[in-house]
């Protein structure tokens, strides 16, 4: 066991003696506040006699909760995949070594997804351990061994998050399903936008048209019969605070990011074949349609880049 010393510290109450914390008065008591030790060994934060918190002492690994630790096969840069679309490979790696289901574990391999609606989709990348198994509720963390010895990619797999969607299949109102598309984590909207299949992953919180508005940030001051009042927000020099409404950037089919320059070169020459075909038609063909559908644009299949935005969704 680690001392600091080995000396002991005498506080009102607690006793520090060769690096071990002991509670002289079980509780202590600080006005409102008192701390005990638990007839099983926890450590238990009360106020008013009414436990608030407590510390377990016992550190086995928790059982049928925090499935959303995965071991990925993929060699991947993590940080630069947080938001992406991650499937499972039909193999397991459990905590505790074994990689078959168990009742207890049942933690499959992931990687990015790769293809259309895909059936096997898990859930999108959060972050990533960094050689230690923590696990936090509130203030309270909980340290694990890493037995394994692998830093697991942590996934989320339902509740309200972002993730990275493109503009392969057109672009997204507020509650269209989302699955995933060819370009290895990235997800599109689902062609059949009414029924949920076992390739849907979300719905998507907030309307999408790849062009990301420059807004300025607001704050509710008040309320009216009408709803609330908003006063903008602003900096110590009295500028307005603005953000744009979702991040974006420009993919190509594998996934790597290219200009704006690049993307825009390629989408003008998909537009202008659209237009080369209104102008071939004849005008009784044509009728109202003069103007090129932007959504068949964005679904042609010749187009070589993408633009990949962050938003929000639902599962």
């Amino acid at each position: 066991m680690t001392s600091w010393n080995m000396k002991t510290y005498h506080l009102k109450g607690l006793e520090i003696m060769n690096g071990t914390l002991s509670l002289n008065d079980n509780p202590l008591k600080i006005g409102d506040w008192s701390f005990e030790i638990g007839a099983d060994g926890d450590l238990l934060f009360k106020k008013d006699c009414t436990i608030q918190a407590k510390i377990s002492c016992h550190s086995n690994l928790p059982k049928k909760i925090n499935n959303d630790r995965f071991f990925i096969i993929d060699p991947l840069d993590i940080n630069e995949c947080i938001g992406m679309l991650v499937s499972n490979n039909n193999t397991y790696y459990n905590f505790d070594f074994s990689q078959s289901p168990t009742i207890d574990q049942s933690i499959p391999t992931i990687q990015l997804c790769k293809k259309q609606e895909d059936p096997t989709i898990v859930g999108v990348i959060s972050g990533c351990e960094n050689f230690s198994r923590e696990y936090d509720h509130g203030v309270f963390k909980t340290v694990y061994r890493q037995e394994d010895g692998v830093n697991r990619v942590i996934v989320s797999t339902n509740g309200l998050s972002s993730m990275w969607v493109t503009d392969i299949n057109g672009s997204f109102l507020n509650g269209d399903f989302i699955t995933s598309s060819d370009i290895p984590g990235y997800g599109m909207k689902q062609t059949q936008s009414n029924i949920q299949y076992n390739f849907t992953w979300a719905k998507t919180m907030q309307d999408c048209d790849f062009c990301p508005e420059l807004k300025v940030l607001r704050q509710p001051v008040d309320f009216s019969k009408d709803g609330p009042i908003y006063q903008p927000l602003k900096n110590n020099e009295g500028d307005f605070i603005t953000s744009y409404e979702y991040q974006i950037k420009y993919v190509d089919m594998k996934g790597d990011e290219i200009s704006r320059v690049v993307f825009e070169k390629d989408l003008q020459s998909i537009m202008d074949e659209e237009y080369e075909k209104c102008s071939l038609m004849t005008d009784s063909d044509r009728g109202e349609e003069t103007i090129i559908n932007m959504e068949n644009v964005l679904r042609n299949p010749k187009r070589k880049y993408f633009r990949a935005c962050l938003i929000g969704y639902q599962r």
